[in-house]
């Protein structure tokens, strides 16, 4: 009798734990479809609702209408000082203000496979060009969105994954509830022209027609002054060098890969470091100023790429009229710098060569 009751309690057990397994699989079963539709999802309305950032747009349109071009400006916001015009090169502003080194080698290895009449990037390195690292600071790290909408080309690093799956799926988690997505489905595609403040011939930030330039005293005190200037930049840095070990070294490792990528593409690689306001050069880390020149130097020493170096000098950094604000040259600065730079590379024999 008792190994009656223990035959019924084993064969009981059994199915009650076969029942739960089936139920598991069941529960696995529906969460793998649902993420396989949310994907489908995802991927099928890609292509729709029109870009949402400014690199975003400038990719598309870059992709669409300037596909032949000759040069590409990626990097940061201190691109604003090139005038291609002025350069007299066929080029395209393909940056995104604040990006670090991984976010340019992440963008340049979608791009350039696709860019077949490439020849230059040009790319601006800031003071703090080697010691930033977006995904190492939390509230920094979102901006990945734009790259990975823009892309489409897998995470930038590892801490990223779930970032990257959420720009993913961005179109399915809206908040305005499919409105443009159905708006884009009526019109068979979406809204890709280039906002009021982009050039539409170069991709280049558009400087309003009512901007007046500080007086030498007024950017004087807005240097030390701006919340969003020299101790914003300052903050970050510190905060990227808090949230990731060795940055220092793997931002150098990182832009030695970027250059060996396009020289091997027969593309030239040209660094350069705008004007700043001379007073947001007196307020900057002298270390960090003396160790990005330093390893710029080694660049061009090991890899003899072009580094052209204009933070010091005299002719542009006290001119109050030629910036928009402390570490961004204003439309006219633009001009007077491309020039500059213009003559140092037919000095370099490298204009010609573009």
């Amino acid at each position: 009798m008792k190994n009656s009751s223990t035959s019924s309690s084993k064969v009981f057990l059994a199915t009650r734990g076969s029942r739960i397994l089936i139920l598991a699989l069941k529960e696995i079963a529906f969460l793998a479809l649902g993420l396989c539709i949310w994907v489908a999802l995802a991927e099928a309305t890609s292509h729709l609702g029109g870009p949402e950032s400014t690199l975003e747009y400038r990719v598309n349109d870059l992709l669409k209408n300037h596909r032949d071009v000759e040069a590409i400006a990626v990097g940061h916001s201190h691109n604003m000082a090139l005038d291609f015009s002025v350069l007299g090169i066929d080029g395209y502003h393909a940056w995104d203000g604040g990006s670090d080194v991984f976010e340019v080698e992440y963008e340049l290895r979608s791009l350039v496979p696709k860019l077949h009449n490439l020849r230059a990037v040009f790319m601006p390195m800031a003071y703090w060009g080697f010691v930033r690292d977006n995904s190492a600071v939390p509230e920094r790290r979102v901006r990945n969105l734009d790259y990975y909408r823009a892309f489409h080309s897998g995470p930038i690093s590892a801490s990223d994954r779930w970032l990257y799956l959420r720009a993913s799926s961005w179109n399915i988690v809206r908040s305005d509830h499919w409105k443009v997505i159905v708006e884009a489905v009526l019109r068979h595609k979406g809204d890709t022209t280039l906002p009021a403040g982009i050039d539409p011939a170069d991709g280049h930030s558009i400087q309003s027609d009512d901007f007046k330039p500080m007086s030498y005293e007024e950017l004087v005190e807005y240097t030390k002054s701006d919340p969003a200037g020299v101790k914003a930049h300052l903050d970050i840095q510190d905060a990227c060098k808090a949230g990731h070990a060795n940055l220092a070294k793997d931002t150098y490792t990182c832009v030695v890969r970027i250059i060996k990528f396009l020289q091997t593409r027969g593309i030239r690689v040209i660094f350069f470091t705008p004007p700043y306001f001379a007073t947001y050069t007196e307020l900057y880390y002298p270390e960090t100023i003396r160790s990005m020149k330093a390893r710029m130097e080694e660049l061009v020493d090991e890899y003899a790429v072009e580094y052209y170096d204009f933070s010091t000098d005299k002719d542009l950094i006290h001119n109050n009229l030629l910036f928009k604000n402390d570490d961004h040259l204003d439309a006219d600065g633009a001009v007077v710098f491309s020039k500059k730079l213009r003559a140092a590379m037919h000095a370099h024999e490298a204009v010609d060569d573009l």
